[in-house]
């Protein structure tokens, strides 16, 4: 006969390891008194939270920090429990595929979640499986010539929908052109090659979006204000944080800033490099200062450090300098670094209490804003911040893609129609997206031999090519992409 070998060992004891051998240790009482003390937190941060509502800034702050936070230390800095944070997390999954289920499914959505299979369908459907897969998966729908049998498109739907009723699954919305169409990504660049480029009378890739100095720099209107805004905050010492997405020029922009900034022999820029950012802490930021403006070493004693910043800043402010602390990626930044960051920006000069000696400027994703707003610990930080969103750049497009032309000696409208541009601009929210799409554009149309001047009709074609491949691509990884409504032409 087998050995229990749960009831050989017996029933474990609840209490922790540590707690049983320090029992009878010296230090078992102060043990114990700890093990209390959090036990009394915990419930009490329970008690707090039991009915606070998640807010979308914490949500998303845990959308943000996932990747390297653990949950516990997300929790902590949102003042909630680990327990809490779970079951927000469950109960929001929950909610999306409720969401899902109660109508937002597409074809491929309903097949996949039902006994239903594409052969199967497509065999009592009438049509080939091919055809059936393009429908599901990519939202093709077949030319009148290959409806086999059916009238029309909307005669094949509504055979679609009738199937589906009498299997009791779901079709509400299932073929609705009202649904937001997935946007087209042109994440990847075309390097264009010395052929075309000479066939457009180029002299380099006009879309290399790293500008080579002052003159390679486009300023949109609101750029212009933003950096007048820029320069009013540095004036005053203000604390400032320049928000913006991936691509939204947030780089050049403070780049470009500094660059016409550093003329002034006034002023002072600190700036650690943005690759130990999310490693950076106070005192870091502290000892970085105190080695670039004193041959004293970084004191080791926190205090001391303090006061050895706050030695230098006097000095500067006195000889009539302007100092101005700058943080790229700010949105990697650990929540206790951007607390601490309150204690440089509230050091004052005794001759001058009122007059703050040192501006700070952060840049970085739309998480670094969410953070402000939903960390508690944040809020002093939060009250003392200006946040300045980067301008959108969907309106300046058509303005950047001549200027970038231009700049490598091409003329933009013996390349490119008014149309083409306006084309290029709808389908892109940045700059990058859009010297993609263009490079895709130019060379697709060398290609292919066109000889005239690149229309929408180009534009139309490479942004429809992409997004079926991107589309497929998903479906291979097991992703459902959304049936596209505009974005892809119905082959009717």
């Amino acid at each position: 006969m087998k050995r229990n070998t749960a009831t050989a060992r017996g029933t474990p004891d609840p209490k922790p390891i540590i707690l049983r051998l320090l029992s009878n240790e010296g230090g078992g009482a102060a043990y114990k008194l700890e093990h209390q003390r959090r036990q009394q937190e915990k419930t009490l941060t329970a008690a707090v939270n039991k009915n606070r509502v998640w807010t979308d800034a914490e949500w998303e702050f845990w959308l943000d920090h996932r990747t390297f936070m653990s949950r516990a230390e997300i929790a902590a800095e949102l003042g909630r429990t680990y327990h809490g944070l779970h079951n927000e997390i469950a109960k929001r999954s929950r909610i999306q595929k409720e969401e899902k289920l109660e109508g937002r499914l597409n074809l491929a959505d309903v097949i996949e979640r039902s006994h239903l299979s594409l052969r199967t369908l497509a065999a009592r459907l009438g049509i080939g499986l091919t055809t059936l897969h393009r429908i599901a998966s990519l939202g093709q729908w077949p030319a009148p010539a290959r409806l086999d049998g059916y009238a029309s498109v909307e005669d094949l739907r509504a055979a679609i929908v009738a199937v589906l009723d009498e299997e009791d699954l779901p079709t509400a919305n299932l073929f609705d052109a009202a649904q937001q169409p997935r946007r087209t990504k042109m994440h990847n660049r075309k390097l264009l090659s010395y052929e075309i480029l000479a066939r457009f009378g180029l002299e380099s890739d006009p879309f290399n979006l790293e500008p080579n100095g002052q003159a390679g720099v486009f300023e949109s209107r609101g750029v212009v204000n933003l950096m007048k805004a820029m320069k009013l905050a540095l004036t005053n010492q203000n604390m400032v944080a320049l928000v913006g997405d991936i691509g939204s020029g947030k780089s050049t922009a403070i780049n470009t800033f500094i660059d016409r900034c550093s003329a002034d022999p006034n002023l002072v820029i600190w700036r650690p490099a943005a690759a130990q950012v999310g490693k950076l802490t106070a005192y870091s930021i502290c000892s970085y200062i105190v080695e670039r403006h004193s041959s004293k070493r970084p004191s080791t004693d926190h205090a001391r450090l303090y006061r050895q910043v706050a030695e230098i800043l006097i000095e500067l402010t006195r000889g009539g300098a302007s100092v101005a602390l700058v943080i790229d990626e700010a949105h990697r930044l650990p929540a206790g670094t951007l607390a601490s960051l309150k204690n440089l920006f509230e050091i004052r000069d005794p001759q001058a209490p009122l007059s703050r000696m040192l501006a700070i400027i952060l840049t970085g994703q739309p998480a670094l804003e969410r953070s402000l707003t939903a960390v508690t610990t944040l809020r002093e930080v939060a009250e003392r911040t200006l946040v300045m969103p980067m301008p959108s750049q969907k309106e300046a497009i058509p303005a950047y893609l001549k200027h970038r032309i231009k700049m490598v000696g091409g003329d933009p409208e013996s390349i490119f129609t008014k149309g083409a541009l306006d084309k290029i601009a709808f389908y892109s929210r940045t700059y990058q997206e859009a010297g993609n799409i263009a490079a895709a554009t130019i060379e697709q149309a060398a290609r292919k031999g066109e000889v005239g001047k690149i229309d929408q009709a180009w534009v139309e074609e490479v942004c429809s090519s992409s997004l079926t491949r991107e589309m497929a691509t998903l479906r291979e990884m097991g992703k459902t992409p959304t049936a596209p409504a505009g974005s892809l032409k119905e082959l009717e």
